[in-house]
């Protein structure tokens, strides 16, 4: 790797720190505004697509099953990572499991 293709370290960027600063700061386990600042201003590294097809090709031995993944359920994949807050996932939990309890009754 030579000096122009060298990663920076995270930290060595000032908006990145200013964005970790924010999170430790509005660190709320129950509104979620860590995970607000860290949607609003991460810069994340987005999903290579390319390497996810050959990734899921080769481990599942599959080479169409990412098409077949873009095609009948096409937002399975973010672009970008999102980030949530424990309290929406204690919520999410919560519905996935009252829309497990009304299937196992058998009614539908």
């Amino acid at each position: 790797m030579n000096a122009s293709t060298s990663p920076t370290p995270l930290l060595a960027d000032h908006r990145t720190l200013k964005i970790l600063e924010r999170v430790v700061a509005e660190f709320d386990l129950y509104g979620g505004p860590a995970a607000d600042a860290l949607n609003d201003g991460c810069f994340c590294i987005g999903l290579n697509r390319d390497d996810l097809r050959g990734a899921l090709a080769s481990t599942v031995g599959e080479p169409d099953l990412f098409a077949l993944i873009e095609q009948c359920c096409p937002t399975v994949f973010a672009a970008h990572p999102v980030f949530i807050s424990d309290f929406h996932v204690r919520q999410m939990r919560q519905l996935m499991n009252a829309v497990e309890s009304v299937v196992a009754l058998g009614l539908l």
